[in-house]
């Protein structure tokens, strides 16, 4: 049995300024973190082999060495010098995927923190024809199904399970696992009719304000629900 994971080498929108984005504020995006350790959970039940695989820069290389020193067994990177959307993501790890031989389960993050699209493994489900659940909470295998019938791509949600930090001696490792790269333009991937594009990336900035509500318990209540519903509208 082979199991896929997909990672992202992510940008972390908290430390931006003025829109620049130094190399040293991109990580393995935390979402991705829970699928690797759901895939190495699983192997380890099945005794499969666990694929990690990322499209991206020669940077992305950092959220595949993570990914190997978590457990995965080898990596796949599609190398693309040029800013993808979560169509073009989705065509790069479909085509590695079948490169390589394809498999059983692929899992993702449901997400990624930088674009917050959700996009990913539904468009990786649909180009590889299978099933696909997302912001999944608790896997269960038993009889060649895993929830919904093999094969099919699982998005991960950060409840399904706590990450583990890889040791030194993991992470010294890792660096020694086999990693094949493939460059886009030799795929043959086909470029989708339309798209999106990153224009600029500026800081996640929580404008707030502290109020103190002070009075009669059932006034005060009355007067933070009103507040809630008029002002935050979130009621």
């Amino acid at each position: 049995m082979r199991i896929y994971v997909c990672v992202k080498h992510a940008a972390d929108s908290a430390v931006l300024v003025d829109g620049r984005l130094e190399e040293r504020d991109r990580y393995l995006n935390p979402y991705d973190l829970h699928a690797v350790q759901g895939a190495v959970e699983l192997a380890a039940r099945l005794d499969a082999e666990v694929v990690a695989v990322t499209v991206g820069g020669s940077e992305a290389s950092a959220a595949l060495e993570r990914a190997l020193a978590m457990g995965a067994d080898r990596g796949v990177h599609v190398v693309a010098e040029r800013p993808l959307d979560a169509i073009l993501t989705a065509r790069g790890l479909a085509t590695a995927i079948r490169h390589d031989g394809g498999g059983d389960v692929v899992f993702t993050g449901c997400k990624s923190v930088d674009s917050q699209g959700s996009q990913v493994p539904y468009r990786l489900a649909t180009l590889l024809g299978w099933q696909a659940a997302s912001n999944v909470s608790s896997l269960e295998y038993e009889d060649g199904v895993l929830t919904l019938p093999l094969p099919c791509v699982v998005g991960v949600g950060k409840a399904l399970n706590n990450p583990r930090d890889p040791t030194l001696p993991q992470l010294l490792k890792a660096r020694r696992k086999p990693v094949e790269t493939l460059a886009w333009d030799s795929l043959g991937i086909e470029a989708p009719k339309g798209g999106t594009e990153v224009l600029d990336l500026r800081p996640a900035v929580g404008r707030r304000r502290g109020v103190i509500l002070e009075g009669d318990p059932e006034e005060t209540v009355a007067e933070l629900v009103r507040r809630l519903r008029e002002e935050a509208r979130v009621l």
